[in-house]
C-alpha cells in the first residue's frame, strides 16, 4: 500500500493485491476456531485507514484502529453497538480484527450467568430444605417435653415422652420419662 499524493493533497492509495487462498471454507473454519460469530477483517496501518473482508473486498469500519485500546467499541447504524478486539501482525502493515455485535459478545457470559444463578438458587433451596427437617429432628423431642410438662403441670402426670435417640436428647428423654413416672407414684 503506497499512498498517492499531489503535492499536499491526499490523492489515494495504492495497493497490490496478494491473494492468500482465503475461501468460504477457510473462513467457517477461522470462525469455528474462534467459537463465536465474530466477522473478521484486516487493516493497514497508517491513513486512510483501508480495511478489507476475508476476501479481499475493501469495506467501510467504523471504528478508530489508531485507538491504542486492543478492544475497541462503536455503533455500525443506529442501536447497533459493536466490539472488535484488533492486533497487529509484526513484520507487516496488516491488523487483524475480530468484529462481534454486542449481543453476542454478551450472550454467552450472560448465558453462564443464568445457569449459575439457577445452580446458586436450587442449592440454596436444598440448604433450607436441609436446615428445615434438621431443625425438625432436633425440636421435636424438645417439643413433646415441653407438651409433656404442661400437662404434668395441670396435673395430668401420666405423659410419657417417646424415646426414639440414642443422642443427648434421647437420654433427656429417657431422664424425663423417670422423673414423670416417679412423680406420678
Amino acid at each position: 500500500i503506497a499512498p498517492i499524493v499531489d503535492g499536499p493533497t491526499f490523492r489515494g492509495s495504492l495497493v497490490v493485491w496478494n491473494r492468500v487462498g482465503l475461501t468460504e471454507e477457510l473462513r467457517r473454519q477461522i470462525q469455528e476456531l474462534a467459537g463465536t460469530p465474530a466477522t473478521f477483517y484486516f487493516a493497514t496501518a497508517g491513513r486512510p485507514q483501508i480495511v478489507i473482508d476475508f476476501f479481499g473486498k475493501p469495506v467501510s469500519f467504523p471504528g478508530d484502529l489508531h485507538n491504542p485500546q486492543t478492544v475497541i467499541e462503536y455503533e455500525r447504524g443506529p442501536g447497533s453497538r459493536h466490539v472488535a478486539a484488533k492486533v497487529a501482525v509484526k513484520g507487516t502493515p496488516w491488523t487483524i480484527i475480530g468484529e462481534l455485535s454486542e449481543a453476542a459478545a454478551i450472550a454467552r457470559p450472560r448465558a453462564l450467568l443464568r445457569r449459575l444463578m439457577t445452580v446458586a438458587l436450587l442449592l440454596v433451596a436444598l440448604g433450607a430444605a436441609g436446615a428445615f427437617l434438621l431443625s425438625g429432628w432436633i425440636t421435636g423431642p424438645i417439643r413433646q417435653m415441653t407438651d409433656a410438662s404442661r400437662a404434668m403441670s395441670r396435673g395430668d402426670y401420666s405423659q410419657r415422652v417417646r424415646v426414639t435417640r440414642g443422642d443427648e436428647l434421647g437420654q433427656l428423654a429417657r431422664t424425663f420419662n423417670v422423673m414423670s413416672a416417679q412423680v406420678e407414684q
